[in-house]
């Protein structure tokens, strides 16, 4: 499968009031676009890397979208990639 996850760049992420861009993860033109959940798990198996589990029906219903954020560095500075499963 080919393309970006994120299905409108511009519309997923914004600025904070320090200037700096965030992703945005839910609502229209969000990476997590259509996907029901009403709850979030969140690990940090690395210093590098964040998992984010989306869950419907809390955290013991169905797994309905797992994000994975891995950064360059354990400072978090710079995403290298975002995924969605």
């Amino acid at each position: 499968m080919g393309g970006s996850f994120i299905p409108n760049l511009s519309a997923t992420r914004g600025r904070n009031k320090n200037g700096d861009f965030f992703l945005k993860v839910g609502g229209n033109g969000s990476i997590l676009q259509g996907v029901s959940f009403d709850a979030i798990d969140i690990s940090y198996p690395t210093s590098t890397t964040e998992v984010f589990e989306y869950y419907q029906g809390g955290l013991g219903g169905t797994l309905n979208a797992t994000v994975t954020i891995t950064y360059a560095t354990a400072s978090k500075n710079d995403i290298t990639s975002v995924v969605l499963t």
